[in-house]
Parts: C-alpha cells; structure tokens; sequence
C-alpha cells in the first residue's frame, strides 16, 4: 500500500459548521499524480429530492509507498521570552 505524504490543490468552498452532528463522506478518485480527493456533506432541502452530499473540500492527495524522512530539528529558541496567552480572558 501507499501513505498520503501530502496534499496539494486543497480548496474550501465555504465554511463546515459543526454545532451539530453532521454527515461527511470522503470520495477518492485515481489520478495520473496522486488521488483526487473530495469532503462532501450531506445537505437536507426542503423538497427530499434535492438534498445531496455536496462539495465542501476539494484536492489532491500525494502518495508514497514510504514515508519522508522527517525535518531536522529546529534550533533552540534564543533568549525565549514568555508571553500572555491571547485566549485568556
């Protein structure tokens, strides 16, 4: 088998509100350089004939029959200064 090493092409056609329980599908499709890949989520319409999964994120994604060798580690930080945390209220 091959791993997902990346993604690329990745477009949002609008915002997944998630406040409630929703229901998502994932749809992979071959592609000459990876996988064509698809989030859709299921839309109610008032007219049950209409309701349909429907495109919310759409890409690529790039495999490899192994995993990268991972970055270096990043340097120690220089004189680290602690900072406030900017969610607390």
């Amino acid at each position: 088998g091959h791993h997902v090493v990346g993604l690329q092409d990745v477009a949002s056609h609008g915002w997944l509100k998630l406040d409630t329980p929703r229901r998502l599908r994932t749809v992979a499709k071959p592609g000459p350089d990876g996988l064509a890949v698809r989030l859709e989520v299921w839309r109610d319409a008032a007219e049950a004939a209409m309701s349909r999964f429907e495109p919310v994120l759409p890409g690529r994604a790039i495999l490899s029959p192994s995993y990268p060798e991972a970055p270096p580690a990043l340097a120690p930080l220089e004189r680290p200064t602690p900072a406030p945390c900017p969610y607390a209220t």
